[in-house]
């Protein structure tokens, strides 16, 4: 080494030194004339130091020197010149030289020993601690453990630590052990001191500091060295309860909780689990902190249910925020725990008490507990029944934050819960729909909300037994208000309720059952016709069972149907011939408007049969013959009175057609108008009346009108009788006047049937 105070400083020198030596070991071979390896010793190998220092003693005979070794070109003595120098950087450069000589250093022992304890600095005194072992010293390692001993041995932490490399790699463990225990017992100040410095950065300390760490906690020590003795607790050969005193007597003695902790999780089980709630009791720790270490503490050893207990202690929570740290909390601990169901059971049993309305909870907690029901019936850890105070809170609970949150964690469940709790939805649901009263201000809101649930599991839900439910609960509620809202929530999504492969028939036939509830007002009646019903009364989106089971409800009912599905009947359902005529499933159709036409209501009979009457004109089929028979039995007897009309738009003709009647012979229906400024008077179209229908009708009361083509003579003299079957005016006139009357294109139209009672009446 020639590197000189102006190239380096004193502590980098020093660095540079200690590291080569601690590199080379701390045995060496002498040195030579040429700087290369002595022969004239039997040095040690790196690693073979303290089997070496353990044999020797200063009884032992010192190690042969060759005199006239050199290093570099210098011998030893021409080096130690420098070891007294006043600068820091000479004496650490020869003390680095003498390291070169080895075994052939020897001579220099007693100077390296004062060195050793005289030196001011701390790396000059570990350097020559240093050359002692490697030039043999057989009193080498009684030296070193005497400095071990000595509290004045080094100043700083980082001679120590050389010290201490020094000690572990030239002092036999075991004896270094027994010195730490005694060191400890005599000064224990200095065994902290050592404790710090066989920290990180001294290889091979573990024994020596374990030993210390292990007297230490039996020792009165200073609260810093707390955090190092609960970071090591669990190396040290100390009982289980040992350690947990440990902790339990000098947590309080640092300012944070974090070391007792950490030492706790590491320690693990059931009773350091105890002890860490204990420690965040003692310590005020904030309600967050206390289920972070609930929620993450090492699981082994600790049963899931004390972890679960431990979080539910904190029930009821001061507010929603700490509410829900602690659910969180609780269910993270069942989570972790799939192989214990009694775990999410004791978590089901805690909510399901919270969740009742008379149960005295807020409304906060009461929804909260409804979410993590929900969760966990969609994790699959509770079973189908978690949802029973879901449901029950639907159907009782007076607040808006239970009944929103209940439905909304349903509607997120529905498309991924476990089959056994997908199969109990769908009765569960239409059951809520119905149980509050109808006066109930949330009636309509929660079985809506009930609705969009069933709608959010399509395809998951079982499509059978949502709608066997629902036919069943309408069937058991007929005239319920709610059931306004089941039909405006079927109609628009039929096409989607049919792909999630609900069976249409049944589901037409639920439709029109509703539309002639009593529970629709005239607006909801209004909106039902006004809406797109093709997928009941279309034929090219549904078949022809799905369109007899929409209208039949209504045709047999034993009250009459509502205006407005009669009308639909009249204008969409019997023109369904025109678009399976000569099919197969148009014999179907016909033969249900057939028996509508001999068992319906009124009403119906005449919708049915002039749908028989017109579609059978266009195919010529005789079968409408049939339908026109059984009016002609209706009208059998009694007497038509006629009265003359003013016919209004040519939309208005055409509505008028079903109840008109009339035929001409033989081509040709004309219905004569008369107004009191016209003479003769005008005659008004309404042709393609040549039916079956007609005919029969002529039949039976051809005394009462005169037909004939636009230039028979009669209807020029103005002796033909008209007939109006499409206003309560008309039958007003009918009734009462004889003279002429305006239909005009503003009134309202359709069968009345009042006007039917009138003709009818004799």
């Amino acid at each position: 080494m020639h590197e000189t105070t102006s190239e380096r400083g004193p502590r980098a020198l020093a660095a540079a030194l200690l590291t080569a030596a601690l590199a080379w070991g701390c045995g060496g071979d002498g040195a030579s004339e040429d700087g290369g390896p002595s022969g004239s010793s039997a040095g040690s190998t790196p690693g073979s130091g303290s089997a070496s220092a353990a044999a020797a003693t200063d009884a032992a005979p010192p190690p042969r020197v060759d005199p006239e070794a050199r290093y570099d070109g210098r011998t030893l003595d021409e080096y130690a010149v420098g070891l007294d120098d006043l600068s820091p950087a000479v004496r650490l450069e020869s003390l680095g030289n003498v390291l070169h000589f080895g075994a052939n250093a020897f001579p220099l022992r007693d100077r390296m020993r004062r060195m050793a304890v005289e030196d001011p600095e701390d790396e000059l005194r570990a350097g020559a601690m240093v050359a002692l072992v490697r030039m043999e010293d057989p009193g080498a390692e009684d030296f070193l453990v005497e400095r071990l001993r000595d509290p004045e041995a080094m100043q700083t932490e980082r001679g120590w630590k050389t010290l201490l490399q020094v000690v572990v790699e030239d002092v036999e463990t075991q004896r270094l052990v027994r010195e730490a225990r005694a060191l400890v017992g005599g000064n224990v100040a200095h065994g902290e001191t050592l404790l710090d410095a066989a920290g990180s950065g001294v290889p091979r300390a573990g024994a020596l500091r374990t030993a210390l760490a292990e007297e230490l906690v039996r020792a009165d020590h200073a609260d810093a060295t707390v955090p190092t003795l609960l970071a090591m607790l669990h190396g040290l050969e100390l009982t289980p309860a040992e350690r947990l005193e440990y902790v339990r007597a000098n947590h309080a003695r640092l300012p944070s909780p974090d070391a007792a902790l950490s030492a706790l999780r590491t320690l693990g089980g059931a009773d350091a689990f105890a002890l860490t709630l204990e420690v965040l009791e003692q310590r005020g720790a904030p309600l967050d902190r206390r289920l972070h270490e609930i929620r993450t503490f090492p699981a082994q050893g600790v049963p899931a249910a004390a972890r679960l207990d431990a979080a539910a202690a904190f029930l009821p929570a001061p507010g929603e925020r700490e509410l829900q740290q602690v659910f969180a909390a609780m269910q993270a601990v069942v989570s972790g725990a799939p192989e214990e169901p009694e775990v999410a059971a004791r978590f089901q049993a805690i909510l399901t008490e919270l969740a009742p309305a008379d149960g005295g909870q807020d409304p906060g907690t009461r929804a909260l507990a409804l979410l993590y029901l929900c969760d966990g019936a969609a994790a699959g850890t509770m079973g189908a029944e978690a949802l029973d105070p879901v449901f029950a809170a639907l159907r009782d609970d007076p607040e808006e934050i239970v009944l929103g949150t209940a439905l909304q964690e349903l509607q997120k469940l529905a498309p991924r819960a476990p089959a056994d709790v997908l199969g109990a939805l769908p009765a569960h649901l239409v059951d809520t729909m119905y149980a509050r009263p109808p006066s109930d201000p949330w009636a309509h809101a929660v079985a809506q909300g009930a609705l969009d649930v069933l709608r959010a599991g399509l395809g998951k839900v079982d499509a059978d037994a949502s709608l066997t439910a629902l036919v069943e609960a309408f069937e058991a509620h007929t005239d319920h208000p709610v059931n306004a809202v089941l039909i405006r929530w079927l109609v628009p999504q039929a096409a989607g309720l049919e792909r999630a492969g609900w069976d249409m028939p049944t589901l037409a036939s639920l439709v029109g059952r509703l539309q002639l509830d009593g529970g629709l007002s005239p607006a909801e009646h209004e909106w039902l016709y006004n809406s797109n019903l093709t997928q009941f009364n279309n034929v090219t989106s549904a078949d022809i069972e799905t369109i007899v089971a929409y209208y039949e409800p209504a045709m047999f009912a034993e009250s009459l149907p509502a205006h407005r599905f009669l009308q639909g009947m009249r204008d969409n359902g019997a023109s369904v011939l025109h678009h399976v005529w000569g099919k197969p499933e148009g014999e179907t159709y016909r033969a249900f408007l057939e028996r509508v036409g001999a068992e319906g209501p009124p009403e119906g009979r005449v919708a049915a049969l002039w749908g028989l009457d017109f579609y059978g004109y266009r195919a010529h089929d005789a079968s409408a013959r049939r339908g026109a028979a059984h009016f002609e039995h209706e009208l059998a007897g009694r007497p038509a009175r006629v009265c003359p009309v003013v016919l209004g738009s040519p939309r208005r003709r055409m509505l008028l057609q079903p109840a008109a009647f009339l035929s001409g012979e033989p081509d040709q229906v004309f219905l004569a108008t008369r107004r009191p400024e016209d003479d003769p008077p005008a005659l008004g179209g309404l042709h393609g009346l040549e039916t079956p229908l007609a005919v029969a009708f002529l039949d039976a009361h051809g005394s009462v009108l005169a037909v004939g083509r636009t230039d028979d003579p009669a209807l020029q003299a103005g002796r033909n009788r008209t007939l109006a079957l499409t206003h309560p005016t008309a039958a007003h006139a009918l009734l009462h006047q004889d003279g002429a009357f305006d239909l005009s294109p503003g009134d309202s139209t359709g069968l009345d049937p009042e006007f039917l009672a009138a003709l009818w009446t004799p």
